[in-house]
């Protein structure tokens, strides 16, 4: 493309068209420079792709090691509850057999009254 250009712009100097030879440079010019501006953008949106392909990544095992840490505090806080529940179980077990001891001794000791009563009579 440039080769057919410089043609372009060898004939217009040989042919003394000054303008023609002006307006090709220019045009030549300005496919470099937009060629170098395009190249540069190409490069800065691969780099912006990675970039986000890498905060991506991190946000993703950010997010795992969130997931991890939520599903370890919840199981913990699950064992927690299951051994306050069996605590809470065995304290109402040992309130169950204070409460049939209590009976038991208020028994007994209605039957002691009561032979206390028959002896002393």
């Amino acid at each position: 493309m440039y080769d057919g250009l410089a043609k372009v712009f060898d004939y217009a100097l040989a042919k003394e068209m000054f303008f023609a030879a002006l307006f090709v440079a220019l045009f030549i010019i300005l496919l470099i420079i937009t060629k170098r501006i395009w190249d540069d953008s190409k490069i800065v949106r691969i780099e912006m792709k990675e970039e986000r392909d890498k905060m991506e990544t991190e946000r993703e095992k950010r997010d795992k090691e969130s997931k991890e840490e939520r599903d370890k505090f919840i199981s913990t806080m699950n064992e927690q509850q299951r051994l306050m529940d069996k605590q809470n179980d065995m304290m109402g077990q040992q309130q169950q057999s204070i409460d049939s001891l209590s009976r038991s001794v208020g028994k007994l000791a209605h039957k002691v009254d009561l032979l206390e009563h028959k002896i002393t009579k």
